[in-house]
């Protein structure tokens, strides 16, 4: 009965953190594409573009997001 119950246990860890990681893989796609589209459709300089603290935000979070899990 106890390794059924750890087997379960196991399984279900892994579906919930699969579920996980995809979404937060998502969630730095779609933050990665907004900083693409800010800069892109800026005609000033990155660093000008930073400055402004939701940008600086937005940069922070996709980058800690792929430290994380790169």
């Amino acid at each position: 009965v106890e390794m059924l119950y750890q087997r379960y246990f196991l399984r279900m860890n892994q579906s919930n953190m699969t579920h996980v990681l995809g979404l937060l893989t998502g969630l730095t796609i779609a933050l990665g594409m907004l900083v693409l589209r800010l800069v892109f459709n800026s005609d000033l300089p990155f660093i000008s573009l930073i400055r402004r603290s939701e940008n600086l935000f937005l940069s922070l979070t996709v980058l800690a997001c792929i430290a994380i899990y790169a």
